[in-house]
């Protein structure tokens, strides 16, 4: 089986644009493939054009969502014959998004394009849910609407409650490798940081991230600390290894680095009221100018005059425009 990866952002390197893919799929030759998703989305536009040409492929595809599919990245995954999502991987829908700088003709644009994205999706995941048998109460129009509240809410399923809702066909185990997809996949979201209502589950991995990384600079600084739970709230238990020492919190400083520290903190304090003496000075001498300017008086400005004769063709003009 030809197997096709798109992990990252959708349209952003060479592995997830639609001539990659286009490319991917001619080399393919019409044998069944396998495409592999991970992304928590990108460009709509890329991720329509994606989806178009994996739906119109002459072979079997089989696409498999593993760790976080999201946004634009659904839409590739509803393109497959057979849709799949590992165990513990996350399907996420909501509306397009995007920004622009023009006038108001532009803005408004932008939101019709917005509007016609968000439709197409809707109808996407509907259309999907209609195969399935899983329209409700056997109503698509009324199912077309839930699925755009959900997508307004940004809603994020497991892999077995989009199993449940129709969104897939079948969940698979995950493989070993796919751990490292998992991790790059966290780190994206948690760098882009613009989803709301991420689950816990992939937030409890970020603080596990961190934990690790302030052990780190605990022991940069030389200090000797322990994380605990209350710092670092929603982690969950990390086993230490046996052969490990128990870690104690102490911070240990020796006596001459807590001289040289205060020595360097006092220097600091002295530099900072000398700025502050400057600042004031300063402050005085534009207080003063500003007080000076204040007491000459404006010159008065020069009369301008006209003549008779100017005055009636102005005003003949101005009735004739008047009178147009």
């Amino acid at each position: 089986m030809f197997e096709l990866n798109i992990f990252g952002t959708i349209g952003s390197k060479e592995t997830e644009t639609k001539d990659t893919v286009k490319k991917a799929l001619n080399e393919a030759g019409g044998q069944d493939i396998l495409v592999n998703i991970s992304s928590s989305g990108g460009s709509i536009i890329e991720g329509m054009a994606i989806s178009e040409m994996i739906a119109l492929y002459a072979g079997k595809t089989t696409t498999r969502g593993i760790g976080i599919v999201a946004s634009a990245a659904t839409i590739i995954l509803m393109a497959g014959k057979r849709k799949e999502m590992t165990k513990n991987s996350f399907f996420m829908m909501h509306n397009s998004w995007g920004g622009v700088e023009g006038n108001v003709f532009e803005l408004e644009k932008t939101i019709e394009l917005l509007r016609m994205f968000d439709e197409q999706m809707a109808q996407i995941y509907t259309a999907q849910l209609e195969s399935k048998g899983k329209l409700i109460g056997g109503n698509k129009e009324k199912t077309l609407q839930e699925v755009k509240k959900m997508m307004s809410a940004e809603t994020w399923l497991t892999a077995d409650e989009a199993l449940e809702m129709g969104f897939i066909d079948s969940i698979v185990e995950e493989k070993e490798e796919d751990n490292s997809i998992y991790k790059e996949t966290y780190a994206l979201i948690r760098a882009e940081s613009r989803f709301k209502n991420i689950p816990n589950k992939i937030l409890n991995s970020m603080q596990v991230e961190k934990k690790t990384f302030l052990q780190q600079l605990a022991a940069m600084f030389g200090f000797k600390a322990e994380i605990t739970e209350q710092e670092v709230e929603t982690a969950p238990v990390v086993e230490e290894k046996a052969e490990e020492p128990v870690i104690e919190a102490k911070e240990e400083v020796k006596t001459d680095e807590a001289a040289e520290l205060k020595a360097k903190i006092e220097e600091l304090d002295r530099q900072l009221e000398e700025k502050q003496l400057k600042l004031e000075a300063l402050e005085a001498e534009i207080q003063a100018k500003i007080s000076y300017k204040s007491d000459v008086k404006a010159e008065k400005p020069a009369e301008i005059g006209f003549t008779q004769d100017q005055i009636l063709q102005a005003s003949k003009f101005i009735n004739s425009l008047i009178k147009n």
